[in-house]
């Protein structure tokens, strides 16, 4: 059975990026939806946008990105139906670990993520297909290099993606505009920037 996903990040609450995801799930009728998080701007149009998200009526993970506070975001999502708020957590679905770290911007060591990473090798260990969802992107690919040719990725989440590249299947990842649409590939495992309008995603 093909698992449909859209994936799509860094909306900043514009109206003309949510109605381009809504097209997409007209066309491809999506199971899920992801988004890596920058939904607002400085947290305006925060909640607007989060309800229009919910209002798809198509299930959604997401997580907070620089643009937004864990705990607010968190907050909204808990009374919208559709919307799960993933970060410091773990979801399955179709037999596929979902784990959610959001936040960062353009630090390149996240000790709160490598600890954190630690409670949850258990379930790693249970799942041979996991999706990484976070929202800086991963150091020294195509997703976070900016203009001017400079890598402003993180290497605690390259470190992690290496470690269980054999389960890892795909990372969605955002924050830099410049790279909308990036895909790389590291140690067989597919990094992704979906970008504002959305991007399908099998998974078989």
């Amino acid at each position: 059975m093909v698992f449909k996903i859209l994936a799509f990040t860094d909306l900043h609450a514009s109206r003309t990026a949510l109605e381009k995801v809504a097209e997409q799930i007209t066309k491809h009728k999506p199971d899920l939806l992801i988004c890596p998080g920058d939904i607002s701007i400085f947290e305006n149009g925060l909640e607007y946008t989060l309800r229009k998200i919910n209002d798809l009526h198509v299930p959604c993970l997401l997580i907070h990105g620089n643009h937004e506070d864990e705990v607010l975001t968190q907050q909204v999502c808990k009374n919208l139906k559709y919307l799960t708020f993933l970060h410091k957590k773990t979801v399955v679905l179709q037999n596929i670990l979902f784990i959610g770290h959001g936040g960062g911007g353009f630090s390149f060591e996240d000790p709160e993520f490598e600890e954190w990473a630690k409670t949850i090798t258990p379930q790693i260990a249970q799942h041979n297909q996991i999706i990484l969802i976070i929202h800086q992107p991963v150091y020294n690919t195509t997703t976070d290099l900016i203009y001017g040719g400079a890598h402003v990725g993180n290497k605690t989440y390259r470190r992690f993606i290496q470690k269980y590249a054999r389960k890892i299947k795909l990372v969605f990842t955002g924050h830099i505009h410049e790279c909308f649409g990036a895909v790389d590939d590291l140690s067989g495992v597919v990094i992704s920037n979906p970008g504002q309008h959305g991007k399908l995603y099998l998974i078989e």
